[in-house]
This record gives C-alpha cells, sequence and structure tokens, in this order.
C-alpha cells in the first residue's frame, strides 16, 4: 500500500511539472483568438454619425 501512494505521489508531481511547462506555451499558441485591437474597425464612422 505504501509504494502505491508513492508511485501515485510521483505521479502527481510529475503531472504538475509538465502542466508548469506546458502552460504558458499554450497561451502564447492561442493569444490570437483572444487579441483586441486598440481601436476598433470603423471607428471614425460611428464618431462622424453622432
Amino acid at each position: 500500500m505504501k509504494e502505491h501512494k508513492k508511485s501515485q505521489t510521483k505521479e502527481k508531481n510529475l503531472l504538475c511539472r509538465l502542466a508548469e511547462i506546458v502552460a504558458p506555451q499554450a497561451s502564447e499558441f492561442c493569444w490570437g483568438l483572444y487579441y483586441q485591437p486598440k481601436e476598433p474597425d470603423n471607428i471614425s464612422e460611428l464618431q462622424t454619425n453622432r
């Protein structure tokens, strides 16, 4: 039983370290989906229509 708990702990630590390595890189691949320009498209048209 103790050996099983030790192996589980090692697996959890490995998984945690893997997540720490992969998470920052994954967010860089998805930046395009959440990018918002500082100024919306056609902002001048919206401002002149007021």
